[in-house]
């Protein structure tokens, strides 16, 4: 049960008319554990060889969905598989259609592509999109007009990784970077 780390096993699904040996998403189900376990909406059972993604900070691709764009620093709910989480939005990068590249960003204006980094106040629980798309993708909401502002797939957490102002930026000489 993540993010809690506890270990169960699920001895008995029951269903409104009995007990099931198995379940497929999107069925309303109650799960027994074996044993006494805190586990609520939102919270994900996973197998032990394939942990989700656990912490506070994830980097994400991003389309912006509102005429304002989306700015860094905001503020705002995150919609992801049934759970709703404050979280900052950090922008880094947006895409430059007319050039295939990705540029330096401190905003993304309407239907721009952008890699940004969610920031939430405590731990959340995600896998990367291309691992699992129920859980790996989000919405992002307004908190003063409740319009979706944004929609993602999280890339990777950013756990134990440096910060973009711990970052050292390295220019090479093209011919030399060709054969690094």
């Amino acid at each position: 049960v993540e993010p809690s780390g506890e270990r169960v096993s699920v001895s008995r699904i029951v269903t409104f008319d009995g007990d099931i040996a198995s379940a497929r998403d999107g069925e309303a189900v109650t799960l027994v554990f074996d044993r006494n376990v805190d586990a609520a909406r939102g919270d994900m059972l996973v197998a032990e060889d394939s942990l989700p993604l656990v912490g506070k900070s994830f980097r994400a691709t991003v389309v912006a969905l509102q005429s304002e764009g989306l700015a860094d620093g905001a503020r705002v709910w995150l919609k992801a598989a049934g759970r709703y989480k404050r979280v900052r939005v950090v922008v880094e990068e947006i895409y430059d259609l007319a050039t295939g590249n990705w540029t330096k960003a401190s905003m993304l204006p309407l239907n721009s592509i952008g890699r940004i980094r969610l920031r939430f106040d405590e731990v959340a629980i995600f896998d990367r999109f291309d691992d699992c798309r129920a859980t790996g993708a989000f919405i992002l909401i307004s908190p003063q007009t409740n319009n979706t502002i944004g929609g993602g797939m999280i890339l990777e957490d950013v756990a134990g990784k440096a910060d973009a102002e711990d970052r050292v930026t390295l220019t090479l000489p093209r011919d030399l970077a060709n054969h690094v």
